[in-house]
């Protein structure tokens, strides 16, 4: 049989033995479990399978990483050849210039060299002076000849020589009897000498020849030798002689050079 309880006793409660009773609907903590997102996979977890737009998505961001570094290293090596190339230039820059100096160096040393062992013709101290000469025996058919001696004063032989003479014969200058235009002389070796001689027409009369000797540079001779050195070098050489009263030989103001 049951125990009835007294009436008018209340049933007292065990909280313990009682459920729990559900959290009414305001409370935050159901709200905030249904609106959190779900966390990102950790960093390790990137190659996991994935969609197709997550895969277009990586693969953009590689493309365009690629290409920076693409671009990057287009960039060095455009700046790397752009230096070589200025490097390279000046260095070409300074090479030629220094074949350039060298060249102008070396001719200037060869014009120096030629320069010093270039022939020189020139007269010696053998000036020769004015002679009367008829080989015919006519009063009046008698010539005035000059004889001047020269010599090679230079290192290397005088190749080619020809010489243009002329006499002077008191206002009238004029070629040697006999010659028309230069004439050929033998190469002239270092202190060889040699000699050449022209004379006048064959009018002039021993009285006359006696007057022109008594006055100064009644009589007188001039010419001008050409020749060459081994190189094919063109050399000239002029004179002017002019015969004074007492027997001596005066240079003219001009007329005497070598070049």
């Amino acid at each position: 049989m049951k125990r009835r309880r007294p009436p008018g006793r209340a049933r007292s409660r065990n909280p313990l033995s009682e459920p729990p009773k559900p959290l009414p609907a305001s409370s935050s903590a159901p709200q905030e479990n249904a609106s959190a997102q779900p966390r990102p996979p950790p960093w390790w977890r990137f190659w996991r399978p994935a969609s197709s737009e997550t895969l277009l998505a990586r693969a953009t961001v590689w493309l365009v990483i690629a290409t920076f570094l693409l671009a990057a290293i287009a960039a060095g090596q455009a700046w790397i050849l752009a230096t070589t190339d200025v490097s390279t230039r000046k260095a070409a820059d300074a090479a030629v210039k220094s074949a350039t100096t060298l060249e102008t160096a070396l001719q200037t040393a060869r014009e120096n060299f030629r320069a010093e062992q270039r022939p020189i013709i020139w007269l010696t101290n053998n000036l020769g002076s004015p002679q009367y000469v008829n080989p015919t025996n006519n009063p009046g058919g008698g010539q005035i000849a000059w004889q001047w001696h020269y010599t090679n004063y230079g290192k290397s032989p005088a190749l080619q020589l020809t010489f243009h003479q002329l006499i002077k014969i008191e206002d009238k200058i004029e070629e040697g009897y006999g010659y028309k235009g230069p004439s050929v002389g033998a190469p002239v070796p270092t202190n060889k000498e040699d000699m050449a001689e022209i004379a006048s027409q064959p009018d002039i009369s021993a009285e006359q020849f006696k007057k022109l000797m008594a006055a100064d540079e009644a009589i007188g001779v001039s010419g001008e030798i050409t020749y060459y050195d081994t190189y094919g070098n063109k050399y000239l050489t002029t004179f002017c002689l002019r015969h004074l009263t007492l027997g001596g030989i005066l240079y003219c103001k001009e007329g005497n050079d070598i070049k």
